[in-house]
């Protein structure tokens, strides 16, 4: 039992290296000339957001390639691998600095690039739209962009595991509002909020840490409406567990019957919302 919790807790360890790590190429400009932030944070989404066969095609035909010399001539190969529209110049520039990596540090992120990535499909964010949309602009700038929100949860989901206490809580001051917090894992939150300060559209929030972030995040979380609130609490529930959410569900007034049914059958296991939707709307 002791060997299987130390190897869980040296995956759980990896998987928060690996997000940091990989956002933390954004942070090589310095051994190259100067790049636009936005364009290493478009492929660093664009990477984790690939199939693990796609991500491993990358390493092992770009990446592994790539010298000082020579990384000129991989900016087709992989604007082609990434199927991503951004200039020659700009690509260029990021396999640039990448090349320019320190060579302590490449091996491991490449390893790290292919076991990480981003769920493929989407969530069903329909009962809480506006704080998906708020949260997507928050982490890429683009409130479309859905690879925001699939971070946020695979953020949570890695602290969810790693921390001793739940993060997300009922407000004291509002109970139908939201509180996020860490508490009591500094090496956890040290990590974090190295993560947090190389996303660049974070920083041009003023957002370095990941107090900022959970402050912002609560602020643009809170500021809609109290059913979509509670349905985005549904949604920590089902999703990350009590061991994420410790909270009562307050269900607050004016939730029309249809939503209610909805929020109901979304906290459902896997199996009955399938046989739900086979019974009852198939018909």
């Amino acid at each position: 039992m002791k060997k299987f919790h130390n190897k869980q807790l040296q995956n759980i360890i990896c998987s928060i290296i690996a997000i940091v790590m990989i956002f933390g190429v954004i942070a090589t400009v310095a051994y190259a000339e100067v790049v636009e932030p936005d364009a290493f944070q478009k492929v660093v989404l664009q990477v984790i957001s690939l199939t693990e066969a796609q991500r491993t095609n990358f390493v092992d035909n770009v990446l592994d390639r790539i010298t000082t010399a020579n990384y000129k001539d991989y900016v087709d190969d992989a604007k082609a691998i990434l199927r991503l529209s951004m200039s020659d110049s700009d690509m260029e520039k990021v396999l640039k600095s990448y090349a320019y990596y320190p060579d302590s540090h490449k091996s491991n992120l490449k390893n790290l690039i292919k076991v990480f990535g981003l769920p493929s499909k989407p969530y069903n964010t329909a009962s809480f739209s506006d704080i998906e949309r708020r949260i997507n602009f928050g982490i890429t700038g683009n409130s479309d962009d859905s690879r925001g929100f699939k971070l946020f949860v695979e953020i949570f989901k890695v602290i969810r595991t790693f921390n001793v206490s739940p993060v997300f809580y009922d407000h004291s001051d509002d109970f139908y509002k939201i509180d996020i917090r860490v508490s009591g894992n500094n090496t956890l939150k040290n990590e974090i909020n190295a993560l947090i300060s190389s996303v660049e559209s974070l920083a041009n929030k003023g957002i370095e840490s990941f107090d900022d972030f959970a402050e912002y995040i609560e602020n643009e979380i809170n500021t809609n409406s109290y059913a979509q609130i509670f349905a985005f609490k549904a949604f920590l529930k089902a999703e990350l567990g009590t061991s994420a959410y410790e909270g009562t569900l307050p269900e607050p007034y004016g939730i029309d019957p249809l939503q209610k049914v909805f929020l109901a059958v979304i906290n459902l296991p896997k199996q009955d919302r399938k046989d739900f939707v086979e019974r009852y709307l198939l018909r």
